[in-house]
């Protein structure tokens, strides 16, 4: 269970970041 909530909260980390970024570019 551990591992697969670290690998959820990798992934939505990953997806803020590319929406961070995506709205820093705009």
């Amino acid at each position: 269970v551990i591992l697969l909530m670290m690998e959820w909260a990798t992934h939505n980390m990953e997806k803020v970041l590319e929406s961070r970024n995506t709205k820093n570019n705009n």
